[in-house]
């Protein structure tokens, strides 16, 4: 008789929790519809207008997930990214980004996968951006991420490809001045001099100036010249441009 009355107890135990559930359910269920029928009218006064202070935090992050929701559905990124960004909702602005690297938009998709936080997401962003040439994106990613390795292969890659200012940006991030007045004295011999000041000056590299200074006499470039050896504090012929070959 005892063990009767504990398998009975044990069902009517379990019969009241899945009621509590079951309630609750609906009652979640009865709040989104709620907020679901506030939708059109949040949509119309704006995101940046709204004031929702008055709820709890679970309440206000509900009313913008459903919010959000509704922005994505209807293909308004902008606005949908920034409601999850209020909600702190990672997944759904990863979500995003995916929209915006299936449309080729990857500078949207990085700021997404940034915005969420997640590293991993961004760096394989970066190693898919280097293998498809898009090297703006690439060195941003791996900027974000502090990956060192990953922005030598992509500086080297820009090398190649004289993409000089994306390789200036990688030797700046990582503090490599060896580097910074290698790409200076390679845009010297390609003559791409605004480049090589850029370069040099980074590295502080008055020697690299120096050069500069003199491929541009050579070349007639007389303010890139006086430019280039007043940051090398060759007084001299700084001196001697300014007085025969600039205009007064």
């Amino acid at each position: 008789m005892e063990e009767q009355e504990i398998v009975n107890k044990v069902v009517s135990d379990i019969a009241e929790k899945n009621e509590e559930v079951f309630e609750r359910e609906q009652s979640i269920i009865k709040q989104k519809n709620d907020f679901r029928r506030l939708i059109p009218l949040l949509i119309e006064k704006g995101v940046d207008k709204l004031d929702l202070s008055m709820f709890n935090g679970e309440t206000k992050n509900q009313i913008l997930n459903t919010l959000g929701e509704e922005y994505f559905r209807k293909g308004d990124f902008k606005n949908a990214m920034n409601v999850f960004v209020l909600s702190e909702n990672r997944e759904k602005i990863k979500e995003i980004g995916q929209e915006f690297h299936d449309r080729a938009n990857y500078s949207k998709a990085l700021e997404c996968y940034k915005l969420a936080g997640d590293n991993s997401k961004v760096k394989s962003f970066g190693e898919f951006c280097l293998e498809n040439g898009h090297l703006k994106e690439a060195v941003e990613a791996f900027s974000f991420v502090h990956d060192a390795k990953s922005l030598n292969k992509v500086a080297d890659d820009c090398i190649q490809k004289q993409k000089w200012a994306f390789a200036i940006e990688i030797f700046n991030n990582t503090k490599d001045m060896e580097q910074l007045s290698f790409v200076g004295t390679k845009c010297v011999e390609q003559k791409e001099y605004a480049h090589a000041f850029r370069a040099f000056e980074l590295a502080g590299d008055q020697e690299g100036m120096n050069l500069l200074g003199d491929c541009c006499v050579k070349d007639g470039l007389f303010s890139m010249a006086l430019k280039a050896y007043n940051a090398a504090d060759n007084q001299m012929m700084a001196t001697f441009i300014e007085h025969n070959f600039m205009k007064k």
